[in-house]
């Protein structure tokens, strides 16, 4: 079998399966006019801000992987190898920016906790907790994705089978944690449309 066949199917799998998203979708409108703390919208606003900059991140590093296996498939290993380092950097941003949201997130429970009303903290909690739960589901998936562009760097590298076969089984790891993000992002629409 050819294994530049195996890296295309591999990597088509992996843009098709590895689109997470982080949705913060709350009607902050009603939040505000139902007396929650001044700080939480504003706050609330600024994590869905970085839940975007997250996603666009994300869909950024999918854009350049299939970019990375249209160079290796015509066998153009360097054009592939520098695309990969910059997969390799959005990649980082998108950890970072995730690790910036998951500090706003405890700042909205902080708030909360102090500043709510008990019916507002029930309402509200919940909610977050989800988020708090995709967003370091999100965070694993940077890690497990920056795992996955490294064994592709050595499947590109060394153009042995072993290594190229090896990295199914990083992008089933990058998919199972897509499955998660999925499942919680439904969650938290389930819960906000109560």
């Amino acid at each position: 079998m050819d294994t530049k066949r195996i890296l295309m199917i591999v990597f088509g799998g992996a843009a098709v399966l590895t689109a997470a998203v982080i949705v913060f979708d709350f009607d902050l409108e009603g939040a505000e006019s139902s007396g929650l703390p001044s700080q939480f919208a504003s706050i609330y606003r600024s994590a869905a801000d970085y839940g975007r900059d997250v996603t666009e991140l994300t869909e950024r590093t999918q854009s350049i992987i299939a970019e990375v296996n249209a160079f290796d498939t015509d066998g153009r290993k360097e054009e592939a190898l520098v695309k990969l380092a910059e997969a390799e950097d959005v990649n980082r941003a998108a950890k970072e920016k995730a690790h910036t949201l998951a500090l706003k997130l405890q700042d909205i429970v902080r708030i909360l906790n102090d500043e709510a009303t008990f019916m507002q903290k029930r309402a509200l909690l919940g909610i977050v907790d989800v988020e708090i739960a995709l967003v370091q589901e999100f965070v694993a998936y940077t890690q497990e994705m920056q795992t996955f562009l490294y064994t592709v760097r050595l499947a590109i590298t060394s153009a042995e089978y072993d290594d190229r076969a090896a990295v199914y089984a990083e992008v089933t790891a990058v998919n199972e944690r897509v499955r998660r993000i999925n499942a919680l992002n439904a969650e938290f629409a389930r819960r906000v449309n109560l």
